[in-house]
């Protein structure tokens, strides 16, 4: 009975027992705080040890393919994003400096800095400023202007004659043989300058979006995950699909092209139709 009563006794305290350890899996000592799983703490480690491994690329290595595909079409996207900005610039104006003109049959010579007018035949074009004057002969030169100021509807190109004082004794005067147009920049700056930033955003962007964007870079993964489980067709089956296809595409043409002809002849019989 002594015995018994001990079997008893500890059965209750070894149920207690047993539940005091379910519900308290890690006991803690007395005025400690009980531990717990920071899973931020932990994505942080993830990204570090990210950045460490694939040069600051999230999950670096998992989801080959399919980042790898997705980052190529980004770029090219990108690289006709670019080719179209260096086309539309094409177009841009470009503020002109000077304007170098060599001129024949020329009397007298200028001076920088002096006022020159620019006839076309008869009509006055407008008036600029002398840049330079190089004499190339006895009737020859190189005239650079600047600070042209025209008159409405005129451009730089209509000009023919430079003249500096009356027509019948003028000071100086020239036959304009060509106009070449000297640029405060080429063009070709902007539209390189241009296309590459907006190469340079477009690489941003796809390095934020396929390499380091947490929830894309898990999109991709996942989606590279199910397309490995992807029962892809044979090399005999696609073959023999396509036979399949083409054939049944040429028997329906010809079952309509028959269709057609017998229903049209019939309707000419009975005179419906008329050729």
């Amino acid at each position: 009975m002594a015995g018994s009563d001990q079997d008893n006794t500890k059965k209750p305290d070894t149920a207690v027992a047993q539940l005091v350890e379910q519900r308290i899996p890690n006991p803690q000592v007395a005025g400690s705080s009980p531990s717990r799983r920071d899973s931020s703490s932990e994505d942080d480690a993830d990204l570090r040890d990210a950045g460490r491994l694939g040069f600051g690329v999230y999950k670096f290595g998992q989801g080959y393919w399919v980042r790898m595909m997705t980052a190529v079409f980004a770029g090219i996207l990108v690289l006709a994003g670019a080719a179209w900005t260096w086309s539309r610039l094409a177009a841009i104006s470009v503020p002109v400096s000077e304007w170098i003109m060599p001129v024949r049959q020329v009397t007298g010579a200028l001076s920088p800095e002096q006022e020159v007018t620019l006839f076309k035949g008869a009509d006055q074009v407008g008036t600029a400023m002398v840049s330079s004057f190089v004499s190339e002969g006895a009737s020859t030169a190189t005239v650079r202007l600047k600070s042209m100021n025209l008159g409405p509807g005129r451009i730089p190109l209509d000009a023919e004659r430079i003249r500096v004082g009356d027509a019948a004794s003028p000071a100086f005067f020239g036959v304009i043989e060509a106009r070449e147009a000297v640029y405060l920049f080429e063009r070709v700056y902007i539209q390189a300058s241009a296309a590459a930033i907006f190469v340079i955003i477009g690489g941003l962007l796809i390095y934020r979006f396929v390499g380091a964007r947490p929830s894309t870079v898990d999109f991709l993964i996942a989606t590279d995950g199910e397309m490995k489980k992807v029962n892809w067709s044979t090399r005999k089956i696609v073959q023999d699909s396509t036979v399949v296809v083409i054939v049944a595409t040429f028997l329906i043409a010809a079952f309509v092209f028959s269709s057609d002809f017998l229903l049209s002849g019939f309707f000419r019989l009975i005179g419906v139709l008329h050729d």
